[in-house]
C-alpha cells in the first residue's frame, strides 16, 4: 500500500478490508475449490489468438469421427444413419453444427428438383437451413450446388437404376471420404446365380454381372475379387483384371485348366474424384481357353465376388 506523501509527519487513513465483500479468509488454504463437473453451455472461442480457427477445428474433429453415414435400406430407400455434421454456408464462413439422435429414411421425395433419373448418379447431403439442433436430407444431381439449399454438407452418393423412381438394384451406395471423414465408403458385387459359358477371345471381354458404378473422393482404391471358375478343356488359360472406364489397371490374374479352379486379384489404385465404372473382364492366356463358366457356390465354396474400397 502506498505511503504518505508526508511520512513520517503524517500517515493516510487505510479502511478495514471486509471478509466476503474485499478478502476471503480460507480455514485451510491447501484447500482445492470444487470444480465444476456439470454441462455447462461453452461461449466464445478457444485459444489467445482471439479466432475460431482452434474451435473450429475440435468440432470438426468430433463431427468428422462422429459422422452419420449413407446405406441402402432397401431397393427403393436410403438410410442417412445417427451422427454429428458440421455443415457450411456457400462461402464456408459459417459452420453450423448438427446433431441427430435417430435414423432417417430417405426415399424419392427428398429430391432437391425434378423426377429422378435411370443409369445417374445422386449425391447426398446434410442441410442445416432452418434453425435446428438437428439436420435434414436432401439429394441431388449436382455434388456442390443442389437447389433451394444455402447450408449444407455433402455426406453421400448412390447410383439410381430406374426413371421416376429411387431405384437401388445393384446396391451401389457409398459415403463421402472428404475433410478428414472417417466413413465407409465401398460396394460389392456377388454373383446370385450360375454364370453361363462366356467365349474367352483373345482381347478382353466383360463378366457378366460383374459392373459396379462407385464414386471415388480421389483417395487410394482397394479392389479385390476372386471366384471358382471351369474352362471348357484341360491345358487351358483364361486371364482377369479391373478394367477401369473401359482401361485396363493392372491388376490382373489368370485361372488354369480343365475343372473348377480359384483365381484371386487384388491392387491397390487411384482414381481422380467423381463417378467411375469398374469392371471385371477376360481373355485367352496361353494357350487359349475356349469358354468359361462358374456356379455361385463354386466347386470349391467360392462365390465370385467383386469389392471395391476407398482406403
Amino acid at each position: 500500500m502506498a505511503g504518505s506523501s508526508t511520512y513520517p509527519g503524517s500517515v493516510d487513513n487505510k479502511t478495514a478490508l471486509q471478509n466476503g465483500v474485499d478478502i476471503i479468509d480460507a480455514d485451510d488454504v491447501n484447500d482445492c475449490y470444487v470444480m465444476a463437473d456439470a454441462i455447462e453451455t461453452f461461449v466464445g472461442t478457444i485459444g489467445t489468438d482471439k479466432t475460431q480457427s482452434w474451435t473450429t477445428d475440435i468440432m470438426e474433429y468430433l463431427c468428422n469421427h462422429k459422422a452419420p453415414t449413407v446405406t441402402k435400406a432397401s431397393g427403393s430407400t436410403l438410410t442417412v444413419s445417427p451422427g454429428a455434421v458440421a455443415i457450411k454456408n456457400a462461402g464456408q464462413s459459417n459452420r453450423f453444427l448438427r446433431r441427430n439422435v435417430n435414423p432417417i429414411t430417405v426415399d424419392s421425395t427428398f429430391i432437391d428438383q425434378g423426377s429422378m433419373a435411370d443409369a445417374t448418379i445422386y449425391y447426398v447431403f446434410a442441410v442445416a437451413d432452418t434453425a435446428a439442433s438437428t439436420f435434414t436430407v436432401k439429394f441431388s444431381l449436382s455434388s456442390t450446388s443442389p437447389n433451394g439449399l444455402t447450408n449444407f454438407e455433402l455426406i453421400g452418393w448412390f447410383y439410381n437404376q430406374a426413371a421416376g423412381s429411387l431405384s437401388l438394384t445393384g446396391g451401389f451406395v457409398g459415403n463421402v471420404k472428404t475433410n478428414g471423414r472417417d466413413v465407409p465408403n465401398q460396394v460389392k458385387v456377388a454373383a446370385s446365380s450360375a454364370i453361363s459359358a462366356q467365349t474367352v477371345d483373345a482381347s478382353y471381354t466383360v463378366l457378366t454381372g460383374f459392373t459396379a458404378q462407385f464414386y471415388s473422393s480421389g483417395r487410394p482404391v482397394l479392389i479385390l475379387f476372386g471366384g471358382a471358375f471351369t474352362l471348357s478343356g484341360s491345358d487351358q488359360q483364361a486371364v482377369f483384371e479391373a478394367h477401369i472406364d473401359g482401361a485396363a489397371s493392372g491388376i490382373k490374374s489368370s485361372t488354369y485348366s480343365y475343372g473348377s479352379q480359384n483365381t484371386y486379384l487384388s491392387g491397390v489404385t487411384t482414381m481422380a474424384a467423381g463417378l467411375h465404372s469398374i469392371d471385371i473382364r477376360h481373355k485367352d492366356g496361353s494357350p487359349g481357353a475356349g469358354t468359361i463358366a462358374t456356379d455361385p457356390s463354386g466347386a470349391s465354396g467360392s462365390t465370385p465376388t467383386l469389392i471395391i474400397i476407398e482406403l
